[in-house]
């Protein structure tokens, strides 16, 4: 119950502050603000109660004794998360304001996909692969040093499919999926030596997609196959951005 009454809660602060920069340009007063937001149906109880410290930060001054600070929202939204997985229920709302939350704790920059994000991304994107009719997939996600997250492989997956998966989610690491595809095609030899030379693990078509924080910063690769290569990537793009993350496919040849 206490993960159930803090969700919305969660989310709400997510929300607030985008809201309250969408209305930035009126010059309001923050007091004003909050005041207008907790007497009307868009503010929750907490804003009376937390309201006037947020207008103080608005206005650039101290905002008091903090009593619940983003390391324990991250460790509730995961501890969601993890509670979500364990019944089987999606929660794409918590895992967009999980990563959110994680790009803002101080000097703690998330360099890393989470098991929670990794989790959500395998999930979303198998149901879209489900939602599109595509063939059975089998879904791997990699951390930014290559190392195997999270992984699922659908009913009558092929053998070989993980291998496929995971050598595509290597190779966007190095290249981007698309941009890895796009070199290999025009020269075929060097690509030949270099997966002799990564033993394997480098598979050039498409369907390895980097996943990206919202600074822009590689923190992991989603790999698929089952399907063709476009609606395997279209898989994992979707997943990733289910997880409230950056998807970038690499570019194709120009």
């Amino acid at each position: 119950m206490k993960l159930t009454i803090n969700m919305p809660l969660m989310i709400y602060w997510r929300a607030l502050g985008e809201a309250l920069a969408l209305c930035h340009p009126l010059r309001l007063d923050p007091a004003r603000v909050m005041d207008l937001l907790s007497d009307t149906s868009g503010g929750p109880n907490v804003l009376k109660v937390r309201g006037p410290a947020v207008a103080e930060m608005l206005k650039g001054r101290e905002s008091g004794v903090v009593t619940f600070d983003i390391d324990s929202a991250i460790k509730d939204l995961r501890s969601m998360l993890a509670e979500g997985e364990r019944r089987g229920i999606e929660l794409p709302l918590v895992a967009k304001s999980l990563a959110c939350y994680e790009e803002v704790t101080p000097g703690a920059p998330m360099s890393v996909v989470t098991l929670a994000q990794a989790s959500s991304i395998v999930d979303v994107a198998l149901k879209k692969g489900r939602e599109t009719n595509c063939a059975p997939l089998t879904v791997a996600v990699l951390d930014a040093g290559g190392h195997l997250v999270a992984f699922k492989r659908e009913d009558h997956s092929g053998l070989l499919r993980f291998d496929i998966a995971f050598g595509k989610a290597w190779g966007a690491l190095g290249f981007g999926s698309r941009t890895l595809a796009a070199r290999a095609a025009k020269t075929p030899m060097f690509f030949t030596a270099l997966a002799v030379a990564s033993e394997g693990r480098i598979v050039t078509n498409p369907g390895g997609v980097l996943i990206r924080s919202a600074a822009g910063d590689i923190i992991g690769a989603v790999g698929i196959s089952g399907d063709t290569s476009d609606r395997d990537e279209a898989c994992a793009i979707a997943g990733i951005e289910a997880a409230g993350l950056k998807a970038d496919p690499g570019q194709d040849a120009t």
